[in-house]
């Protein structure tokens, strides 16, 4: 069995839990797919379970936190393209 669990804490939220169950079987599933994905280094060395779901984990943290700032410079992008007027031009 494994348990997957999300905590946020924050100034604005307090600390927010989430989480999920795994059943056994779905849990060697997901073990196996961070074998295959997670379990090697960058020197092609052998990972332990702990260090294939820190590897993972990274991935994940790395991948969130860039889709923030994506969604950051979008929001200050649009800002700025509605803070340009348009140009008006009088036909003489």
């Amino acid at each position: 069995m494994a348990n997957i669990t999300l905590t946020v804490v924050g100034s604005t939220v307090g600390t927010i839990n989430s989480g999920v169950s795994l059943a056994p079987d779905d849990s060697d599933r997901l073990l196996a797919f961070l074998a295959a994905t997670h379990g090697l280094d960058a020197d092609g060395n052998p990972r332990t379970p702990q260090q294939m779901i820190d590897a993972y984990w990274a991935g994940m943290v790395s991948g969130t936190l860039a889709n923030v700032m994506r969604w950051e410079q979008e929001v200050v992008s649009k800002s700025a393209r509605d803070a340009v007027g348009p140009i008006v031009a009088t036909v003489i």
